[in-house]
């Protein structure tokens, strides 16, 4: 699987769809919960292309923030 596939089979998720709904909907403020890994990193890479518009992402510390950042 190359990665276009991996992000095209991810933002088709049903999470991302509901992520990606509230956003059209001009819902301000999205909060994803219970995540690991860089599954943060995927959904954000995934709602970024799904969504075009300025996107602010909150971690709770900076050593996540580098890894989501990485």
């Amino acid at each position: 699987m190359t990665l276009e596939e991996f992000r095209q089979a991810y933002s088709q998720s049903v999470t991302i769809g509901k992520i990606l709904s509230q956003l059209k909907e001009n819902c301000p403020k999205v909060s994803v919960k219970g995540t690991v890994g860089s599954l943060k990193a995927v959904a954000a890479d995934a709602v970024i292309r799904g969504h075009k518009s300025n996107h602010l992402f909150i971690l709770r510390d900076k050593e996540e923030a580098a890894y989501f950042l990485n």
